[in-house]
């Protein structure tokens, strides 16, 4: 989790970052006139790329376990050279900056994070790396996430470390087919997210077929000797390696 001065680090840093967009806006319209619409995009990317690195360095400089990212859809050639069902799961690929740094500070497992949206309607979901391998500034993401988040390619995402609380009841509810042999599916197909975010809409796939669900409550564990009565809802639970009731409405 990010310490105390975190937030402020967070909110100067993003209203420096926000207001040095100018330059670059005006940079594109020279290079739209000169040379066309594809390098005033190239030279905007790449704009923005500098100005995340210069955000996440600060960040790196704070101690802060939390980065701003582009967003790139995992897609079939990226399942092909590591695991498999990443669609149908909540893991995404991080930067390995980020992850050095959670390994710095010995931050305990299960690692999550938060997404959420910088522009727009402001949405977030929890996920869980599948590894620290995406190019820096950059978050590999499934496509339920950004339908989620109402995010598209390239947008620019918050991502922060998050400790969050053991699930305890889980209530789902199918907004397309009927899953069949429910307790069997949930078990064999659950195991692939590490989180559940209240309000998201993901996929799972049996034997081929996928099945549309969405999160429609989150209860969490208590954190002290009574149990039941400091269980609370939740907008994010963990899910892994936990006892969780669950509930197909």
């Amino acid at each position: 989790m990010m310490g105390s001065a975190a937030p402020l680090v967070v909110c100067a840093s993003l209203w420096w970052w926000w207001s040095a967009g100018a330059s670059s806006s005006s940079l594109g319209s020279v290079a739209t006139t000169v040379l066309g619409p594809s390098v005033r995009e190239a030279l905007e990317l790449a704009s923005l790329e500098q100005r995340l690195e210069d955000f996440n360095i600060r960040q790196a400089f704070a101690g802060a376990t939390v980065q701003a990212l582009l967003a790139v859809p995992i897609t079939a050639a990226f399942e092909g050279t590591g695991p498999k069902k990443l669609q149908y799961s909540d893991r995404v690929s991080l930067p390995s900056s980020l992850g050095a740094e959670i390994a710095r500070q010995r931050a305990e497992v299960p690692w999550h994070f938060q997404v959420s949206t910088l522009q727009g309607k402001r949405a977030s979901c929890c996920c869980c790396p599948v590894d620290f391998r995406a190019p820096e500034n950059v978050v590999f993401l499934p496509e339920w996430m950004f339908r989620h988040l109402g995010a598209k390619p390239f947008d620019v995402l918050l991502v922060t470390q998050v400790k969050l609380r053991q699930g305890q009841k889980l209530s789902l509810k199918a907004t397309g087919a009927k899953v069949p042999q429910t307790r069997v599916v949930l078990e064999a197909e659950l195991k692939y997210y590490s989180s559940a975010t209240l309000g998201a809409k993901f996929k799972i796939n049996f034997q081929g077929t996928d099945y549309d669900l969405e999160v429609v409550d989150c209860v969490g564990q208590g954190t002290g000797t009574n149990q039941q009565d400091e269980s609370a809802r939740c907008d994010c639970l963990s899910i892994q390696d936990s006892d969780v009731e669950i509930d197909i409405l």
